[in-house]
C-alpha cells in the first residue's frame, strides 16, 4: 500500500533525532523484518521498497528537508492528485500550497511518537 509505505518511509527519517546510530540501525532492521514478514516478502525486498519511498519523498520535496511536507507530497504524487484541482495547479502539477498545508496536518497524526514512548518506557535494545 502506498500510503503504508509513505508513512514508514517517513517515520524512519525521524527516528536519528531519537536514538543513536546503532540503535536507529537496529530499530529500522527490526521494523523492516516485521513488515517483511507482514506482507510475505524477504528482508531485502522489503529493505528496498522503504529505501524507494525515502528517495522518492526526499525527491518530491528538494530542496526542503522537512519530512512531514516531504510525506504531504509523496502522497499528492503517488496518488495523482493534482489532476483534482484547479486547472492552475493541475497544468503545474503542483500541489496547491492550502492542500499541502492541510494534508501536513493529517499527516501529523502518522508521525510515531517517540517523546511519549521513551518517557513511559525503558528501551533496551540488546534485548530486542
Amino acid at each position: 500500500d502506498k500510503f503504508l509505505m509513505i508513512v514508514l518511509a517517513g517515520n524512519f527519517n525521524y527516528l536519528s533525532r531519537y536514538f543513536s546510530a546503532v540503535e536507529e540501525s537496529i530499530l529500522k532492521a527490526k521494523i523492516t523484518q516485521k513488515f517483511a514478514t507482514v506482507f510475505g516478502m524477504q528482508f531485502d525486498e522489503m529493505k528496498k521498497i522503504i529505501s524507494d519511498y525515502q528517495n522518492f519523498i526526499y525527491r518530491v520535496n528538494h530542496p526542503s528537508k522537512n519530512t512531514l511536507y516531504g510525506m504531504s507530497k509523496a502522497v499528492f504524487f503517488k496518488y495523482k492528485l493534482g489532476q483534482y484541482q484547479d486547472e492552475y495547479f493541475a497544468q503545474l502539477n503542483a500541489p496547491n500550497p492550502l492542500f499541502l498545508k492541510r494534508m501536513d496536518g493529517i499527516m501529523e497524526n502518522y508521525i510515531w511518537n517517540w517523546s511519549t514512548f521513551l518517557e513511559k518506557n525503558k528501551y533496551h535494545f540488546l534485548s530486542l
